[in-house]
């Protein structure tokens, strides 16, 4: 399916529900949406592209991909909501190349053990910009001497002004965080909850 330069505007749900029923996959592109409880949601099972949205003060999350929901987020500006992106449940997502700032609460907010690849967006003015959250541990600890990172990668991204932190990395949640620049903040990366990870090459 095709989403293209639509207006999506002070709705009391979602700007775009994408349900499970969608498995061929959906392309979102060129969209604004402003004013809504929830810009866009992936649900179930579906394979959803979106791009050059413009996505601005929703009550909730901006975009949510929840459940065994996919996605690949690219090119997309997302502000001055509550939160810019949230991942749950069993969920894969590729975010890529895009900006987020003036969030009330959250960047990134990560609760899920599906496969993520964070790379190259520029996240500036938020009070948090990357939260790992819940027992959406994306590692497998089995023991104290064993360690399996998980397969969350966080690299070369732009942290800039993050008032509270940049990274928050909780409730034993195992990301990898590389080669990314974190300037200008309070707190760069917070390790809290027996939570591991593997960082390395940050500036």
């Amino acid at each position: 399916g095709l989403v293209q330069a639509c207006k999506f505007l002070g709705n009391a749900g979602s700007g775009i529900d994408i349900q499970s029923s969608v498995k061929d996959g959906v392309l979102v592109q060129g969209c604004k949406f402003e004013g809504n409880v929830t810009g866009v949601m992936v649900h179930t099972d579906c394979n959803t592209l979106l791009s050059q949205n413009e996505i601005s003060d929703n009550l909730g999350p901006g975009i949510i991909v929840k459940r065994n929901g996919s996605a690949t987020i690219s090119k997309n500006k997302i502000y001055s909501g509550h939160w810019g992106l949230v991942l749950k449940g069993q969920c894969t997502a590729k975010v890529i190349n895009n900006e987020f700032f003036g969030n009330t609460y959250c960047a990134i907010c990560v609760q899920t053990t599906g496969d993520l690849q964070v790379c190259n967006n520029r996240i500036h003015n938020e009070v948090r910009g990357m939260l790992f959250s819940g027992s959406s541990s994306i590692a497998d600890v089995p023991s104290e001497e064993k360690r399996t990172v998980g397969t969350t990668k966080v690299e070369c991204n732009t942290f800039e002004s993050c008032s509270r932190f940049a990274i928050c990395i909780k409730n034993g949640a195992n990301p990898m965080i590389l080669r990314n620049k974190i300037h200008n903040g309070r707190w760069r990366i917070v390790i809290q909850s027996k939570s591991l990870g593997v960082i390395m090459e940050n500036d």
